[in-house]
């Protein structure tokens, strides 16, 4: 985080708001030659049983095995959405639930949709942009994704006592070290909370 606050200290002149959308920008040209397939909870929790559990039914040993070529190869993700994280966070059983949180994090790469609200008001700006004006958008396919650790949304922290300026490159730097949190670490500090 130390090389992001120097980055960020020289950088005042770009808005938290431009860094957050160039990251789902460039998250979203990223994913534009995968397929990406989307999994229920059940799915994930057959697959982290498959992938735990030798005895486990073969057909999804089978499909755990392809999901992971795929994955590896670049041409395949399974992003999760905030339902599926949701379902993730009620799992009872903590080694379960941690379990399949690798397994998430090891086929999604940390992808997943922005929240329901989220998605809603990008894609109603994004209609009403298109219409209204004669400037280049970006593909509204680029504009839905996020890393696991916002997946409920974005949130920065705010009110930190320090001025604008030292407050920008604190949300900056915080939102460069979220972007690339696992979602394994997440879930373990959730636990330890």
């Amino acid at each position: 985080m130390i090389s992001s606050f120097e980055w960020h200290q020289r950088t005042l002149d770009v808005s938290l708001e431009t860094q957050v959308r160039r990251a789902q920008i460039t998250l979203g040209e990223g994913l534009s030659d995968k397929a990406l397939v989307y999994l229920d909870s059940n799915y994930w929790i057959n697959l982290q049983q498959a992938a735990n559990c030798p005895e486990s039914e073969r057909a999804h040993a089978r499909l755990l095995n392809i999901l992971r070529k795929k994955v590896a190869s670049g041409v395949l993700l399974c992003p999760i959405s905030a339902s599926t994280f949701l379902e993730l966070i009620k799992q009872a059983d903590p080694k379960s639930r941690l379990s399949t949180s690798a397994l998430i994090d090891e086929l999604s790469q940390g992808v997943a949709l922005v929240d329901e609200k989220q998605r809603i008001n990008t894609e109603i700006s994004y209609f009403l942009h298109l219409h209204g004006t004669t400037e280049a958008l970006y593909p509204l396919e680029h504009l839905v994704w996020c890393k696991l650790s916002y997946i409920l949304g974005f949130v920065h922290p705010t009110s930190t006592g320090f001025d604008a300026a030292t407050e920008l490159v604190i949300q900056k730097a915080f939102f460069d070290h979220m972007w690339t949190l696992p979602l394994t670490e997440a879930i373990q500090r959730l636990s330890n909370a």
